[in-house]
């Protein structure tokens, strides 16, 4: 949720894994595939851009398939 709440605010570096303590798992990064899939296809008024939830720097290639934009 964290993820997806960065990307729509347009803040793509900020989402990320959540690590800390002696084991980098923490409950949100459950969700995290499901936040890269929703970056990576959109969501009702993102940018029209490819994988509008990432940055648009071209530091990623997003390449994805079959994903239908989120609400």
């Amino acid at each position: 949720m964290l993820a997806m709440c960065a990307a729509r605010l347009g803040r793509p570096d900020d989402a990320g894994l959540a690590t800390g303590g002696p084991f980098p798992y923490f409950p949100s990064n459950t969700a995290l595939l499901y936040a890269v899939a929703f970056m990576a296809a959109g969501w009702e008024g993102a940018p029209d851009r490819h994988a509008p939830g990432f940055p648009a720097d071209q530091r990623w290639t997003v390449r994805f398939e079959g994903l239908q934009p989120g609400l």
